[in-house]
């Protein structure tokens, strides 16, 4: 199965080219606020890398958040756009859930920056290829995230908030835990390809791919006028 994957949740802009789970191509860049620009020039830069076309695609993966809800919003709606030109099915999968999918087994906790002084964040426990979620997909203040993760002794923390809070967890968790350096902090469409590929089942039509909304986008609350977080 040829699955074209990408991820516009966080700062990184992510995509991925591959077939059985098998990565043919990925290409990653730092882009804040500047998805819209380089989504689609990266993803034809990934099917030159991996010598295909559109038309080869059979699946299309994305990133469904939590995360800016801009980039999140632009991610799912390329999608879309893509599985009507193709008549091909979607797959979303949370970008917590590919944040977690990394090399690292044991629990570990993706912490995603959700700004007004509060996180996104799971718990998962990783065994070889098998990726188990442990709690819901939450939101909450870094002083909640951290009470929570209490309860999970041992857990790695790695996610784009460390950036922000991780002196603030290094202070108020113990020693046992661990954290991911900053390069493991986002997404990878390579992840996301290969949950893809585990998850093919789960492939759906266009407009039943819905993005994960923690929390309502400032745009919409009442005297607010900025494009914020979901």
């Amino acid at each position: 199965m040829l699955i074209l994957s990408f991820d516009t949740s966080t700062d990184f802009c992510t995509v991925a080219a591959g077939i059985a789970g098998k990565v043919l191509a990925e290409e990653n860049v730092f882009a804040p606020r500047s998805h819209a620009e380089k989504l689609l020039p990266l993803i034809d830069a990934v099917l030159k890398k991996a010598s295909l076309t559109l038309d080869e695609l059979e699946v299309i993966a994305v990133g469904l958040g939590p995360g800016s809800f801009t980039g999140v919003r632009i991610g799912v709606s390329t999608a879309r756009a893509l599985a009507q030109a193709l008549d091909k099915p979607v797959i979303g999968i949370s970008s917590l859930d590919a944040l977690a999918y990394t090399n690292n087994e044991g629990m570990i906790s993706p912490v995603v920056e959700a700004r007004k002084n509060e996180v996104y964040f799971s718990v998962y426990k990783r065994e070889k290829n098998d990726l188990e979620r442990l709690t819901e997909y939450l939101v909450a203040t870094p002083d909640d995230c951290a009470n929570q993760l209490k309860q999970y002794p041992g857990t790695l923390l790695t996610g784009d908030a460390l950036g922000t809070y991780g002196q603030f967890f290094e202070e108020n968790l113990s020693p046992s835990y661990k954290f991911a350096p900053a390069s493991d902090w986002f997404p990878r469409a390579s992840h996301l390809l290969s949950l893809a590929h585990q998850r093919h089942e789960e492939a759906r039509d266009l407009f039943e791919i819905k993005p994960i909304y923690l929390r309502r986008p400032a745009a919409e609350v009442p005297g607010s006028s900025a494009l914020g977080h979901v």
